[in-house]
């Protein structure tokens, strides 16, 4: 996982910097996401799959083996950073959209909440679509309005499959969400 990591590491200034250039220069947040993937997927080149698999296999092999745990780490390394695959031989790539959605719309999420706080709202109703496999929470959450302390009390007091850690309004329902929390009073409904 720590390989995963470090490869996310590298595209966090990538995504920080179009995030911001597209804001300022108000360019829509499909362009700004198709230039995130781009950039991600560029990284990934074609392999040697017949080494990856031969490196799957020997990791599989030895994995529970202590005299060999030196070995088996460097070849989970050299997947990472060389092949850019998982422990199961799979391209890093298809983690390239996740990454992508997952950072331009945390940082929707943080600066939503900011702007809430500086604007004095209180309240806040949880929007999106729903797909086929929404989690449990975020389909019954769909359209209700709260207070900032009922969303946290709820978010400290639930646990999902696919939760995310860190701040409700940032992560939301977790990987790959496709909702918000958007600022609202409840005078506003009508």
């Amino acid at each position: 996982f720590s390989g995963f990591e470090d490869i996310a590491e590298r595209f966090l200034k990538i995504i920080n910097d179009e995030v911001y250039q597209s804001t300022i220069a108000g360019r829509p947040f499909e362009d700004m996401v198709k230039n995130i993937r781009q950039h991600i997927n560029g990284v990934y080149q074609r392999s040697n799959t017949r080494e990856i698999n031969e490196l799957v296999d020997f990791i599989n092999e030895n994995k529970f083996d202590n005299s060999k745990k030196v070995e088996v780490e460097e070849a989970i390394r050299k997947l990472h950073t060389q092949y850019a695959s998982d422990r199961a031989g799979n391209n890093l790539r298809r983690y390239s959209g996740q990454i992508a959605h997952d950072s331009v719309m945390q940082f929707h999420g943080q600066f939503t909440v900011s702007k809430a706080k500086e604007a004095g709202l209180k309240h806040y109703r949880y929007t999106g679509t729903l797909v086929r496999d929404s989690r449990p929470f975020c389909v019954n959450m769909l359209n209700k309005v709260l207070t900032e302390k009922e969303i946290r009390d709820i978010w400290n007091n639930q646990g999902w499959q696919g939760k995310s850690t860190g701040d409700p309004f940032i992560v939301r329902g977790g990987y790959r969400c496709r909702h918000t929390w958007i600022p609202t009073d409840p005078k506003w409904d009508i």
